[in-house]
């Protein structure tokens, strides 16, 4: 058999190769495109919407939010530099670390520009972080420096813009915050006239739930300086620093603040956490996986616990309350209540288990339907527990 005959004509085996070849490299293109990255473990991510952990380590701009479900860290050499005119937030579901290396400064900033007359404003920033904030790097959103202008007045300088962190965790600050007003520009030359007024400070607010601890480095939302001559260009208008807290006290001792900050405490949840989705495991998984108890022990009896139990029923382990079998008679319904009533306590004691009670409230409840002797208000109880015992379960 020949060649020939086994490819047919050559002209053609050759185009459909290379076509068949085109498809494959355009195909796994268009899918390294649309595909989504996970970001953990990635030295240095895409900025946009990453789906788990990013550590940032150049310099990214970008003209749009930006949501990270992990934990963001950028590193000293790391920036992320919001461009455009509009609000931008920052969300990272997990924790924040801006770091530095002791010269240089991991970066968040919207700033403004010297491009414009006047100069640029500071942009409008929020900063949405469930986690911890831990600031030993920058945040800016400053406004732009005024121009100088050879034989005419300065270019007035950027107003500071606005900064907002609304922190579930801590927040910690080391670094720098700031979102001052931009100095106005010089007027020079022989004809000179005057200098451009400086902007005005902005605002910067931290909203936290957790503790509040800036010891060091500087928050700043003076005004800029006005330009030269000097005395022509007047010094912008300071802008505001409030912290907002749950605790009763912040430690602010060491760092440098312009002007000196509003502090609110006890504020009730300032920073408008997302409460976690209730959660519960069964009464099978607690019988099944005693290695998981916290707080309480397989072999202690009911009656070490809840108060009330008959006296058939108070000398039983809890683990062997989870396997009660119940019936039709009143120490039966209290059997089906104290079934729950286990699952419950153990969902309630766990610190990963997010449940609607807590560990006192199931035991007053409980006790109190065991001293009662009305089986139908002994088995509602129950089938609340039920339900609050059956809304998903993390540790499986």
């Amino acid at each position: 058999m020949t060649m020939k005959r086994i490819l047919g004509n050559p002209a053609k085996w050759f185009s459909s190769f290379f076509a068949l070849l085109l498809l494959m490299v355009l195909a796994k293109g268009s899918f390294a495109v649309h595909q989504d990255t996970d970001a953990d473990g990635i030295a240095n991510c895409d900025i946009g919407q990453v789906n788990g952990n990013c550590t940032i380590n150049s310099v990214h701009a970008i003209g749009s939010n930006v949501t990270i479900e992990g934990d963001l860290i950028i590193t000293s050499t790391g920036h992320i530099k919001f461009t455009g005119t509009v609000q931008r937030t920052l969300y990272v579901k997990g924790s924040l670390v801006i770091e530095t290396n002791g010269t240089d400064k991991g970066k968040i900033s919207y700033e403004g520009t010297g491009t414009a007359t006047p100069a640029e404003i500071g942009g409008n920033l929020t900063i949405i972080v469930d986690g911890n904030v831990t600031v030993a790097g920058e945040v800016s959103v400053k406004g732009g420096n005024g121009n100088n202008v050879f034989g005419g007045a300065g270019v007035i300088g950027g107003n500071g813009g606005s900064l907002t962190f609304n922190v579930c965790g801590d927040f910690t600050s080391t670094g720098d915050i700031t979102a001052r007003g931009g100095n106005g520009g010089n007027s020079t030359g022989r004809n000179a006239t005057s200098g451009g007024n400086g902007g005005s400070g902005g605002a910067i607010t931290i909203n936290v739930n957790g503790n509040v601890a800036i010891t060091a480095g500087t928050v700043h939302a003076q005004g800029g300086i006005g330009g030269n001559p000097q005395g022509t260009g007047q010094n912008g208008g300071d802008g505001t620093i409030t912290i907002n807290t749950q605790q009763t006290a912040v430690n602010t001792a060491g760092a440098n603040f312009n002007p000196n900050p509003t502090v609110n405490l006890s504020q009730v949840d300032p920073a408008q956490c997302r409460q976690p989705v209730p959660q519960g495991c069964s009464l099978g998984f607690w019988k099944n996986h005693t290695g998981a108890w916290q707080g309480y022990l397989p072999n202690q009896t009911v009656d070490s616990v809840f108060a009330n139990a008959p006296p058939s029923l108070a000398g039983a382990t809890l683990l062997e309350a989870l396997s009660f079998p119940g019936d039709n008679t009143l120490d039966g319904a209290k059997q089906i209540l104290l079934r729950q009533a286990v699952a419950a306590l153990l969902n309630a004691a766990h610190p990963d288990v997010f449940y609607p009670r807590t560990v006192q409230s199931v035991i007053d409840d409980v006790s109190a339907q065991l001293a009662s002797s009305t089986r139908s208000a002994i088995l509602a109880l129950a089938k609340e527990l039920d339900a609050d015992n059956n809304l998903g379960c993390p540790l499986n």
